[in-house]
C-alpha cells in the first residue's frame, strides 16, 4: 500500500477493518460449537483462520457432536503444521526455484481466497450477492476516485453489511 502512494490513515484503516475478521470469525466460530466447556473453544481461536473457518463453515454438523473440539482442532493444527512446514521448505528451497515460477506466485495467494470463496459461493445465493456487492463497491470506489486502499475499506464495511441482511439466521439448527 506505501508503494501505492496510500496514506498512513487507509493503512491504519485498512489494517483494522481487514484483520478484524478474525474477532467476528472467532465470535461465529464459538456460536456454532455447542459444547458444554468453554475451555476446549477459547484454544481454538487462537488457531482460526480464514481457511480453517472456511472448513469449519462446510463442516457445520461437526459442531454438534461431542468431540467437536478435536474435529475442529485437528483440522487447526493440520493446517497450522502444513503452514509451518511449508515456511521452513520454502525457505530452505526457494532460491532453487527459477525467478519466474517465484514471480507468479504472486497470484497463488489470490487464487486460494478465490478456492476458499467459490465452494461457499455454490451453496448459498447470499453469499454469492455479498462476494459480489463487495467486489463491486471497490471497483466503483476507484473508478469514482477513491484510493486504492479506501476502496477496500469500503468494499469489505458495505459488502459486511449486506451480510446481516442477506444472510439467514442460524438459530434453529440447534
Amino acid at each position: 500500500m506505501l508503494a501505492a502512494g496510500v496514506t498512513a490513515a487507509e493503512i491504519i484503516i485498512a489494517v483494522f477493518v481487514l484483520n478484524f475478521r478474525h474477532f467476528v470469525m472467532s465470535l461465529a466460530f464459538v456460536n456454532q460449537i455447542k459444547t458444554k466447556r468453554k475451555s476446549g473453544q477459547i484454544p481454538l481461536t487462537l488457531l482460526l483462520t480464514d481457511e480453517t473457518f472456511a472448513m469449519a463453515s462446510l463442516h457445520k454438523k461437526e459442531s454438534k457432536k461431542a468431540e467437536a473440539c478435536w474435529f475442529y482442532g485437528g483440522i487447526m493444527i493440520s493446517a497450522y503444521s502444513s503452514w509451518v512446514v511449508g515456511s521452513f521448505i520454502g525457505g530452505l528451497l526457494g532460491n532453487l526455484m527459477p525467478a519466474a515460477l517465484s514471480a507468479s506466485m504472486g497470484i497463488a495467494l489470490y487464487a486460494m481466497f478465490i478456492g476458499l470463496l467459490v465452494p461457499s459461493m455454490k451453496h448459498s445465493l447470499a453469499v454469492t450477492v455479498i462476494a459480489f456487492a463487495a467486489m463491486t463497491i471497490n471497483s466503483l470506489g476507484q473508478w469514482a476516485g477513491l484510493t486504492e486502499g479506501w476502496a477496500i475499506v469500503t468494499g469489505t464495511i458495505l459488502g459486511g453489511a449486506f451480510g446481516v441482511f442477506l444472510l439467514p439466521e442460524e438459530e434453529g439448527e440447534e
